[in-house]
C-alpha cells in the first residue's frame, strides 16, 4: 500500500513540474539525459516531503549541476543537506550559486548564518543585503531577513536606542518574538532596565513565555547576582515545577558544575539560534517538520551547545514516525544530565 501511495504521488508531482514548465525549462529537460535522472529529482522531492532526509540527498546529489536549468532543484537540495547536519556542504554549494547569480533565499540564509557563526559579520551583511532580494510573500521570510540584519549589524551599534529601532522593523504580526528580541538586545547592550524587562516579559498573562524564565536566571548569573537567581530560580520553579531547563540549571548550581545550556546574550550567533528555534517550534505546531527541521538545524549549527534544541528535533522525528532516529536523540540527552535522564 505505501509504495503504491509513493507511486501515485510521484506521478502527481511529475504532472505538476510538465504543467508548469514554460518553453525554455522544456527545452532544459534535456539535462535529463536518462529517464533515471527524472525518476531521482522526483523521487528525491518526494523523499523531502515525506522527511526520508538521506534518501532526499542521495537522489538530489546525483543530479550535480541542475541548478544551472532548473531553479527549484537547488533549493529542495539544500533543505536536504542542512537537515542532515551538512552545513559546510550547504555554505559551499550556496557560494556556488551566489558566484552563478542563481542564488535564493535559502542559499544567502545559509551564507549568512555560517559567516554569523564564524563572526564574520561583514560577510554575513552582505548575504543578509542579497537574502532580501530574494524574499517572496512569506512572512517568515521577512521575519528573520529583518532580525537577522539586526543582530549581524549590532556591533556597528553604538547604544540601545539604535538596536530597538532596527528591530521594531520586525512586521507586527510577529510582536511576540519582537519583543523577546527586545529583551535580548537589552542585555546585549548591558542596559540597566534589563531585569525589569525580562520580569516584564515573562509575566506576561496572555502568551506563556516561561521558556524565557531560564533566560532570565542566565542573565543573573552572569552578573553574579547569586541571592536573585536562587530567588528567582526557587519562585519560578515554584510555578513551572516540570521545566526541565530549569531544574538541570539549579542542579548545575548546586553542584557546581558547567552549565548543560549555554547561552549569552552579547553573542549574536546564540540569538539568532533561538530566533531560528522559535520559528521551527511555530512551524512544528502547524506540522511542517520539514520546514521546521531546517530551521531548527541552522540553530543547532549556531549553538550547538543548547540541549534543549534537541527536546524539539527529537519530538519532531517522533511525530514523523522516524523511531530509531528520536531514539539517538533522546539518548544523547540523557547523558546530559539527571533531570534530562
Amino acid at each position: 500500500m505505501k509504495n503504491l501511495k509513493a507511486q501515485f504521488k510521484l506521478i502527481i508531482y511529475f504532472f505538476i513540474f510538465l504543467n508548469t514548465c514554460n518553453i525554455v525549462l522544456a527545452k532544459n529537460l534535456d539535462k535529463f539525459s536518462r529517464a533515471g535522472d527524472i525518476s531521482s529529482y522526483f523521487s528525491g522531492i518526494l523523499s523531502l516531503n515525506n522527511n526520508q532526509y538521506e534518501k532526499s540527498y542521495s537522489y538530489l546529489k546525483s543530479l550535480n549541476n541542475l541548478e544551472n536549468n532548473h531553479y527549484n532543484y537547488a533549493r529542495y537540495y539544500l533543505y536536504s543537506l542542512v537537515t542532515l547536519n551538512k552545513l559546510k556542504d550547504a555554505a559551499n554549494y550556496s557560494k556556488k550559486l551566489n558566484d552563478k547569480e542563481i542564488d535564493n533565499f535559502e542559499s544567502n540564509l545559509i551564507s549568512a548564518v555560517y559567516h554569523i557563526k564564524n563572526n564574520d559579520f561583514e560577510d554575513a551583511s552582505f548575504y543578509l543585503k542579497e537574502l532580501r532580494k530574494k524574499i517572496q510573500i512569506d512572512s517568515i521570510q521577512d521575519l528573520l531577513s529583518t532580525s537577522l540584519n539586526a543582530w549581524a549589524n549590532f556591533r556597528n551599534i553604538s547604544n540601545l536606542n539604535e538596536g530597538l529601532n532596527s528591530l521594531n522593523l520586525i512586521p507586527e504580526r510577529f510582536n511576540n518574538i519582537k519583543n523577546i528580541q527586545i529583551t535580548f538586545a537589552h542585555c546585549y547592550f548591558n542596559s540597566s532596565k534589563t531585569d525589569k524587562i525580562f520580569k516584564d516579559l515573562t509575566l506576561n498573562q496572555d502568551i506563556n513565555f516561561s521558556r524565557y524564565q531560564f533566560f532570565h536566571t542566565n542573565y543573573l548569573i552572569s552578573k553574579k547576582k547569586e541571592k536573585k537567581t536562587i530567588a528567582t530560580l526557587k519562585n519560578t520553579l515554584d510555578q513551572f515545577p516540570r521545566n526541565l531547563m530549569l531544574n538541570q540549571l539549579k542542579l548545575d548550581l548546586e553542584k557546581n558544575k558547567e552549565f548543560k545550556n549555554e547561552f549569552d546574550c552579547k553573542k549574536p550567533a546564540d540569538v539568532v539560534a533561538e530566533i531560528f528555534y522559535v520559528v521551527s517550534n511555530a512551524l512544528a505546531k502547524q506540522k511542517n517538520y520539514v520546514a521546521s527541521n531546517f530551521y531548527l538545524s541552522l540553530a543547532k549549527y549556531l549553538n550547538p551547545n543548547f540541549v534543549s534544541f534537541n527536546t524539539l528535533h527529537a519530538e519532531n522525528l517522533f511525530f514523523i514516525q522516524e523511531y530509531e532516529e528520536a531514539k539517538k536523540i533522546y539518548i544523547k540527552i540523557k547523558k546530559k544530565g539527571k533531570e534530562y535522564n
